[in-house]
């Protein structure tokens, strides 16, 4: 696995964000684990393992940071709040409370940066075997 993004990078780039800042170092290691998986997960082309572009880097540390706060990978389905049923003339009642949140626009804002190293539908890898 490449590691993209390192807890040292996100620290630098979060130096702001008091959230992080107060996180402890396991903690912080597992958040970057998450985003470098996410990157990886890109299979992002034309990247130097030893030379990461520098958007690269920041749509790592915004992974990161995502992950703390909301998760990267998480499921989005909503708690039960109540449910009622009744048999007679057969009634049903659930409700579902509102508490998942949606970070698709971080997403999308992290998908830009990398779109540049985004395989396309159009490339595929080229083995000669000699």
């Amino acid at each position: 696995m490449i590691n993209y993004v390192t807890v040292s990078d996100v620290d630098t780039y979060a130096q702001n964000v008091a959230d992080w800042a107060s996180r402890d170092t396991d903690t912080k290691d597992k958040h970057v684990y998450t985003a470098n998986i996410y990157l990886n997960n890109k299979k992002l082309v034309a990247i130097d393992a030893d030379n990461i572009p520098d958007q690269v880097v920041r749509a790592g540390c915004e992974l990161a940071l995502m992950d703390m706060s909301d998760g990267i990978y998480r499921a989005d389905t909503p708690d039960i709040t109540s449910e009622s049923v009744k048999l007679g003339s057969l009634a049903v009642s659930t409700s579902y409370s509102n508490n998942t949140s949606d970070n698709s626009a971080q997403l999308n804002f992290v998908d830009a940066l990398l779109k540049p190293y985004i395989p396309s539908g159009n490339v595929f890898a080229l083995n000669r075997g000699w």
